[in-house]
């Protein structure tokens, strides 16, 4: 039979195997820290420089996905990516936008924002099939935001 003790640490390892876990877990799903990716597979064959970071957080779907990407980069590079998606100024920004993961996510306007979509992304609705964005240009930071959502 176990002694008081034995029992007293095994209790404090499982409850700090289970705090360790759960810090873990926390840390994937609010992407903490912020560790740059690969870049997204629909700006692969832009030329995009080596000065550039991409941040992707996958925020789930099951036949139509949905991703968030930071993207950290000179202005000729955010330009280029632009151009590249095919993106022309928006007039609005859809509310989901302002509630998308990661911690990092814009959560109002700011003064020196821009905003574009793709040419069939809408506010309200899923969409076609097909993939659509829709971007923030944070020209103060030298930063994009990208909600992108692949229907299929």
């Amino acid at each position: 039979m176990p002694t008081a003790s034995k029992t007293g640490r095994l209790k404090r390892w499982v409850f700090g195997a289970l705090a360790l876990l759960a810090v873990l877990g926390a840390a994937w799903f609010f992407d903490f820290p912020a560790i740059p990716d690969d870049t997204p597979q629909p700006l692969a064959k832009a030329s995009i420089s080596s000065d550039t970071s991409f941040y992707v957080y996958s925020l789930g779907g099951f036949i139509d996905r949905s991703y968030s990407w930071r993207i950290d980069a000179p202005k000729s590079d955010l330009d280029l990516i632009i151009k590249h998606l095919e993106l022309h100024p928006s007039p609005t920004v859809p509310k989901e936008f302002w509630r998308v993961s990661p911690f990092y996510w814009p959560r109002s306007l700011a003064s020196g924002m821009v905003f574009y979509r793709s040419v069939n992304f809408t506010d309200d609705s899923r969409g076609s099939d097909g993939p659509h964005y829709f971007l923030l240009h944070d020209t103060a930071r030298s930063r994009a935001y990208v909600l992108f959502k692949d229907n299929f």
